[in-house]
């Protein structure tokens, strides 16, 4: 498989479930993130240019608060043959100073741990 992403991601060793922030419908887990995208694994079929409003739900705080919200776009998604049916490829589009902000620094606490 050729990799096409920008920049390298940071696998996610905490639980974060990610939720529909427009209907509260479960998605999944976070695999990994960017920057500029994530990956998740969930039982939802997501489709490649379907643009989803998210809340990660962090498990540790990071600078005071327990929520991300963003808007991402599906790039990719597949069967996963295993634990979960789907894994699934976004890229976040109209990301606030502040979602960018609070995702720098859940990476960096990522990788840090």
């Amino acid at each position: 498989m050729i990799e096409n992403r920008k920049e390298t991601r940071t696998t996610v060793k905490d639980d974060v479930i990610i939720f529909d922030s427009e209907n509260g419908q479960t998605i999944g887990k976070l695999l990994n993130i960017s920057p500029n995208g994530m990956g998740i694994r969930g039982e939802v079929k997501l489709f490649p240019g379907e643009e989803r409003e998210f809340i990660l739900n962090l498990k540790k705080a990071i600078f005071g608060v327990k929520k991300i919200y963003l808007s991402a776009q599906c790039i990719w998604c597949r069967d996963n043959n295993g634990e979960a049916p789907y894994i699934s490829g976004f890229e976040f589009v109209d990301v606030t100073v502040e979602s960018a902000n609070l995702i720098l620094g859940f990476i960096l606490e990522q990788g840090s741990s």
